[in-house]
């Protein structure tokens, strides 16, 4: 990207106002970058807004799934991203004191396949440096079912925010700076020679010289030439309780978040017991691919909590009340997109976390800001950008 001076004051468009905008908007006032014009959703609801909160270091799923498609270097690199991008939330939460309690991510191991995987993972991972993950020893997996058989512990990379209390926070900020926000639905964008043309409703058309695209359900529909590669996929959480009896003793109040089958089941264990938990979109017509509503359908809420009770020697696991439908954005080759798009020097995007939204989003957004304020970012992969998906 071409490297802007903070002098040279120039107006910037953010459309998005969940993590990923507001952390855009929050770096460029601390960079000494603005104006800044920030379009929400009519009903200012967010993805970001329908989380259930956990945030996670490394990547999702196992390291493999990466290395094998992209290499053992880019692999590293996206492992150190979602590292940096932890303990940037982490440090920006603590520091501003808001609400942050940290706990261990954990992989439990329920299959042969998966268990060789895994451990092609920590033997890579080795390789390149990282102390962790580690699978457990024998006698910490008491309290486990037999469908358990071993537990990768990615060390403490685990934790849970309040989600409204940090993107309030953030709102505050960029406004008490000048940033002007606007309720509008945002139909489409046209470049011209005075910068981008962002059309709204009701014949509004403003010009910016630079554009943010953080909507992230709404970048197919805005980008034609990525509508194919940015899918959305429906999912859902819902609330648990566990009675203490059935906690294996190593998690007993701690906090823990867990997946198993490859990320397919995951549970957020809470210090008090509850367990905030999701997943078996496959139930879902498609997988849940390609639907534009979130939905809440209690057939997979029924059978996360018989998944759940199989993760515990004892069961345990109740129905308590609450959850939430919700969309993430997967590309089509399942790494995020952040970065300059294509063909253009004036829009910036970043979208595809897959379900990682809190985690990535706060780092993406001053990864963005740096891109803007000098033209480079050097914490942010190369792959990561656009351009990667030029030929589609």
């Amino acid at each position: 990207m071409t490297p802007r001076s903070p002098s040279n004051l120039y107006p910037i468009t953010i459309i998005g106002a969940g993590i990923t905008g507001l952390s855009t908007a929050f770096h460029l006032h601390k960079l000494g970058i603005g104006p800044v014009r920030l379009y929400h959703k009519p009903s200012h609801q967010s993805l970001s807004q329908a989380t259930p909160a956990y945030v996670s270091g490394g990547c999702w799923d196992n390291f493999t799934r990466i290395s094998h498609a992209k290499g053992l270097d880019f692999a590293s690199h996206f492992w150190r991203f979602g590292n940096k991008a932890f303990e940037e939330l982490r440090s920006f939460c603590l520091n501003h004191k808001l609400s942050w309690a940290q706990g261990s991510r954990l992989r439990l191991i329920c299959s042969k396949e998966e268990l060789k995987e895994a451990s092609q993972a920590i033997s890579e991972l080795g390789r390149k440096g990282f102390t962790e993950p580690q699978f457990w020893a024998r006698e910490k997996l008491k309290g486990f079912s037999s469908r358990v058989l071993e537990v990768q512990d990615d060390g403490a990379r685990g934790a849970r925010l309040d989600a409204q209390q940090l993107l309030s926070f953030l709102q505050s900020y960029i406004v008490s700076q000048g940033t002007k926000c606007e309720a509008s639905k945002v139909l489409g964008l046209r470049e011209t020679p005075r910068g981008i043309e962002v059309k709204g409703k009701g014949g509004l058309a403003e010009h910016t010289e630079m554009l943010v695209l953080a909507c992230h359900d709404e970048i197919g529909n805005l980008l034609p030439d990525l509508r194919e590669a940015v899918v959305p996929v429906a999912d859902q959480w819902s609330q648990f309780s566990v009675e203490s009896s059935a906690i294996p003793q190593a998690l007993s109040g701690q906090l823990a978040l867990m997946s198993a089958h490859h990320t397919y089941e995951w549970g957020l264990l809470l210090e008090d017991g509850s367990l905030r938990g999701g997943g078996c979109r496959y139930l879902r017509k498609h997988a849940g691919i390609g639907l534009s509503e979130a939905e809440f359908d209690p057939k997979i809420e029924s059978k996360n909590l018989q998944q759940f009770n199989s993760w515990f020697a004892k069961g345990g696991v109740r129905p308590r009340g609450g959850g939430a439908g919700g969309l993430a954005i997967y590309p089509c080759d399942e790494m995020p997109l952040i970065g300059p798009m294509f063909g253009t020097d004036r829009l910036a995007l970043a979208t595809g976390f897959m379900h990682l939204g809190l985690s990535y989003g706060f780092f993406a957004g001053k990864c963005l800001a740096e891109l803007i304020h000098s033209g480079q970012c050097d914490s942010l992969p190369r792959q990561f950008w656009p351009e990667r998906l030029r030929s589609l």
